[in-house]
């Protein structure tokens, strides 16, 4: 049985993606935070660990 093939993902790079985006849609929107609906599961999850470095990471930037 032949191997299945994976492509190499740099994690790093799409996590700094993310959280890019994030933020880029917090400002865009006009707004100054996130609301984050959880649900419980993995993709909900997921969601808020993002959301809550990007923010993080943002303001850790911009601290006077």
């Amino acid at each position: 049985m032949k191997k299945i093939l994976l492509q190499q993902i740099d994690n790093e790079a799409v996590f700094t993606k993310l959280k890019k985006f994030v933020i880029n849609q917090i400002i865009k929107n006009g707004k100054n935070g996130a609301i984050i609906g959880l649900s419980g599961g993995v993709d909900s999850t997921l969601s808020a660990a993002i959301t809550k470095a990007a923010i993080y990471d943002y303001n850790s930037s911009r601290e006077e």
